[in-house]
This record gives C-alpha cells, structure tokens and sequence, in this order.
C-alpha cells in the first residue's frame, strides 16, 4: 500500500536549537550538527540526514537489509518506513526517532523529548 506523498521538508531553524543539545548528548557526528546549526538551512530532509552520516542510498540500504528503492521512495516522501525499519534507520544516521519523523513530514509537536539515561 502506497502512502499519499509526504512533504520532504520537516524541520525550520527556529525548531533545531533544542534539538541541538539532543544530538550532543547522542554523539552526532560534527557534521549533522553543522547542518542543524546552519542559518542558511531552512530544512534538513533525509537525503541530508543520509549525507551527513557519509552514507550512499545502496551502503543504507545494505546496512538496513531493504531495497535501494525503498531508501529512495523515503527519501523522496513518497513512503514511510514501518517502525521497526524507522528504529533502524534513526540508529544507522544517528538521529533521534523524532527528528526521522518530523522529517518524514509527520507531527510531533505533543510528542515529549526522549530522557537521557
């Protein structure tokens, strides 16, 4: 079942900067956090957030044991994973399961902060 298309764009300035101290605690890459702290970026999407972690669609989609389309039909909003795919794929970029989401175009406004444990 084929899902209707999604936005590819999720997440303005205004809405990383706490986001920021989340991916320090995580261990981002400095590269993620140079493209979440640009000024000049209006959007991150997952084709940046694939990018940032130095990863090409066909070393994705080998990590993750799916098909190159899929990694493709996600990053062009025209799908989204399952959530057990959508777990694997915020481990193998690095990012929260909530910074995937909103750039998968979903709302998670009322949605709380993951904790550090």
């Amino acid at each position: 079942m084929r899902l209707a298309r999604l936005p590819l764009f999720c997440l303005s300035t205004s809405s990383l900067v706490p986001d920021t101290k989340f991916f320090k605690h995580y261990s981002a890459s400095n590269k993620l956090l140079q493209l979440m702290e640009a000024k000049d970026r209006e959007t991150i999407t997952l084709k940046n957030l694939r990018e940032s972690a130095n990863l090409t669609q066909p070393e994705l989609s080998r990590r993750m044991g799916v098909g190159i389309r899929i990694i493709g039909d996600w990053e062009r909003g025209e799908s989204i994973p399952r959530f057990d795919r959508a777990i694997a794929l915020a481990r193998e970029l690095g990012v929260p399961l909530k910074t995937l989401a909103r750039c998968m175009g979903l709302d998670v406004a009322k949605i709380p902060d993951d904790l550090p444990t």
